[in-house]
């Protein structure tokens, strides 16, 4: 018989807890978009705040002649509570392009862990649509072109036959 308290699954909390670690998913995102968050290994029913502090991104910074040593840090009101064995989930919206570096700060374990997200200007990215193909080789911008070619005569067609069709008269 065990004196020690059963987490909810059951099993026993691991102790010492392993180094805490975070996890961010996707990697890189469009200004704007929401990240979700994943916390392991804080302590036990910590208050988790979450930082975010961005950097320019290396390459395009210095193409920009911007300084890569400046850094911004964004205050977010935001805390999570991590479950019994140190575990949270949660989402956060990036606000600024480079690269955003996330740390979640627990209380009262003071376990602290960051990861980073690389942050990109929405013309950064290509529009998949123009690239796309419907697996014959055709792209979707010719499915377009030849579905208005079809499309506008079919419409002419039957605005004439429309008009040229007698009215009855009651």
């Amino acid at each position: 018989m065990s004196l020690l308290p059963a987490t909810a699954a059951g099993a026993q909390p691991t102790y010492p807890p392993g180094q805490p670690s975070l996890t961010v998913s996707p990697a890189t995102v469009v200004v704007g978009a929401t990240v979700v968050v994943e916390g392991n290994n804080f302590g036990g029913c910590d208050v988790v705040r979450i930082d975010v502090s961005y950097a320019p991104a290396g390459g395009a910074a210095a193409a920009a002649g911007q300084c890569t040593g400046s850094q911004s840090t964004q205050a977010l009101d935001h805390s999570v509570t991590a479950d019994a064995n140190g575990h949270f989930v949660t989402t956060v919206r990036l606000t600024q392009v480079g690269v955003a570096t996330i740390t979640a700060s627990g209380f009262p374990s003071g376990r602290q862990a960051s990861a980073t997200v690389t942050v990109l200007a929405a013309a950064q990215l290509e529009p998949a649509s123009v690239t796309e193909s419907n697996g014959d080789g055709m792209s979707v911008t010719t499915l377009g072109a030849v579905a208005v070619a079809v499309g506008l005569p079919l419409l002419a067609l039957a605005l004439v036959l429309r008009r040229a069709r007698p009215r009855s008269r009651h």
